[in-house]
């Protein structure tokens, strides 16, 4: 796990103010509510990868304000509560389906990107 938190901190998929200790909690929190979540015709969430984990912290709330334009663009990645993409997984619709990839979004909260081949979640953002 630390090389994935090491690997998207170096991609500036996040602040290195997060921690690996609360980005190892953050995951271990995810996997242990969505892990074994069922929805879609059946299909079920075995795994989380950490770049959804990445996208549910979020770079806004932990970015510098005084950084350069540039680089908050690349940092404008709002959180997304656990809530909403647990309320996504049960009840929201698929807009984007692709032989690796589903998307499913809930209007107004969220939206959850699935891999049916690996059951994996891979990304997340906010709707709002």
């Amino acid at each position: 796990m630390i090389k994935g938190y090491a690997g998207i901190v170096q991609k500036g998929e996040i602040s290195p103010l997060v921690g690996y200790k609360n980005f190892k909690e953050y995951h271990k929190n995810l996997e242990k509510k969505l892990t074994g979540l069922k929805f879609n015709d059946g299909l079920e969430v075995k795994g989380i990868s950490y770049h959804f984990t990445s996208r549910a912290i979020g770079t806004h709330d932990w970015a510098n304000l005084s950084n350069s334009k540039e680089t908050m663009k690349r940092l404008n990645h709002k959180h997304v509560p656990t809530n909403d993409i647990e309320k996504c997984l049960a009840s929201g619709s698929v807009i984007k389906k692709r032989s690796n990839s589903m998307l499913l979004e809930l209007e107004g909260l969220c939206g959850v990107t699935y891999n049916p081949i690996t059951n994996t979640l891979i990304q997340c953002n906010p709707r709002r």
